[in-house]
């Protein structure tokens, strides 16, 4: 069993495939990275949505961290938040340091998965389906193909972040 799982995972296959993907999710996170930063402000209304989410909240670790973590520093999650998706969806489009960007989508919307769980399969749907699409590009360093990774790798070959 274990040399099927190796012999499957050693697998080549064309990065071409996994940039559309790349940038999917490059589309997406400027997108609404965008609209939180420069169109409807995300910062100010973060808490209250918080606040919201926690009441039907099951994690209790996790809804321990937003009631005293997140919500009462809503401003600057908010604005990480906000800049974060922008930033990450910037660095997908162009293929630019895409493996700490896939990382750091990971981390936000393992977040958004656990805050939103309890919402039931549509919000656990979308965060999932993401988490996995985040997980591939990390994992195919997929900026090498059409972005800026396949030059600095070339450059510095040994670096892990391209």
């Amino acid at each position: 069993m274990s040399s099927v799982l190796s012999s499957f995972f050693r697998q080549r296959m064309p990065l071409g495939w996994v940039a559309l993907l790349r940038l999917f999710l490059g589309v997406m996170f400027t997108l609404y990275g965008y609209q939180k930063v420069f169109a409807e402000p995300f910062a100010p209304g973060l808490g209250g949505l918080l606040t919201k989410w926690t009441e039907g909240m099951h994690i209790a670790w996790y809804k321990s961290f937003l009631l005293n973590t997140a919500i009462p520093n809503a401003h600057l999650f908010g604005w990480l938040v906000a800049w974060g998706e922008f930033l990450v969806g910037i660095a997908f489009l162009l293929g630019a340091l895409t493996r700490l960007a896939a990382a750091a989508a990971l981390f936000m919307n393992l977040n958004y998965l656990l805050a939103t769980w309890h919402m039931g399969p549509p919000s656990q749907g979308v965060n999932l389906s993401f988490l996995m699409m985040e997980f591939v590009v990390l994992a195919t360093a997929a900026g090498r193909a059409l972005g800026v990774d396949a030059w600095l790798s070339r450059k510095w070959r040994k670096v892990p972040l391209w």
